[in-house]
């Protein structure tokens, strides 16, 4: 076992080449019980997922963080797949509201070079829903539209939500579960979790936390940011992302523009702060 040395929230490991794979879910582990906030950065999503799945083998309590790189690059007329947006946005929500003891956070080096949503933008885009919520219709759904979830028929992936009538259901990337609202009127009266697969409800819950569907998030602020610095940069062939950004209409690919969107970003490190990076 190497030895470790904790100086400025940072651990540095002496000798980190002895450690093998096999024993480094291990090694966190055993250091998490002394230091209850760790981070550390590996190769790729791969041994990222891996490492997540050792750790919850040996101890399915202790809470891993996982923050995977964009699936995409950008300027390239694609965009990150909806898995990928809704793990960040997850990891994105537990860091400003670690509330458990102990966390691991696990990210790979390509997510630690890139941007992503200033911390204190994304925090005040968190909601905790609560049952008999007063004049709370309106003003939920309108959170849903502003951070990019999708409406369809029936909710089935993360970033979804469905209106019929009175019953709304949503599925929040922070959540394991979609959850069903029902209101009377604008009071939402229950909150149940439901099966994405029958549609069938479930338990009854009392907090639902929502959080933004996405990082990249398409309204006036950003819109306008993304036509001043889509000029300035002289950006050719892009006419039909420009047009219909410029009118928020949906486009495939549009989050290829997301680094020429915001005036200000944050690194993965803003938000780790309370962590011990390995």
């Amino acid at each position: 076992m190497p030895v470790s040395k904790l100086t400025n929230k940072k651990i540095s490991i002496a000798n980190k080449t002895f450690l093998s794979k096999s024993s480094l879910p291990l090694y966190l582990i055993l250091t998490s019980k002394k230091i209850s906030k760790l981070a550390m950065f590996v190769d790729d999503l791969k041994s990222m997922i891996s490492l997540k799945e050792t750790i919850q083998s040996f101890n399915s309590d202790l809470e891993v963080i996982i923050f995977p790189e964009f699936d995409c690059k950008f300027f390239s007329n694609m965009s990150p797949t909806r898995n990928i947006l809704s793990e960040r946005a997850n990891a994105l929500f537990n860091l400003v509201n670690t509330q458990r003891k102990r966390y691991i956070f696990l990210g790979t080096y390509e997510s630690l070079t890139s941007k992503t949503i200033h911390k204190s933008e994304f925090t005040k885009r968190t909601l905790k829903l609560k049952t008999n919520l007063e004049d709370s219709y309106n003003s939920i759904i309108v959170f849903l539209k502003e951070n990019m979830y999708e409406k369809v028929d029936f909710v089935r992936n993360k970033g979804e939500f469905s209106i019929r009538g009175e019953i709304v259901d949503i599925y929040s990337p922070c959540e394991d579960q979609p959850a069903r609202l029902v209101f009377d009127f604008e009071r939402l009266e229950t909150l149940t979790k439901f099966d994405e697969n029958t549609q069938k409800s479930q338990k009854r819950i009392d907090s639902y936390n929502l959080c933004p569907a996405s990082e990249i998030i398409f309204n006036d602020d950003s819109i306008r940011n993304f036509r001043e610095n889509f000029r300035k940069f002289g950006i050719e062939n892009r006419d039909e992302f420009y047009k219909a950004i410029s009118n928020n209409v949906y486009i495939t690919g549009r989050e290829q523009f997301f680094p020429i969107m915001y005036n200000s970003f944050s690194s993965i490190i803003d938000y780790l702060k309370d962590f011990c990076i390995l």
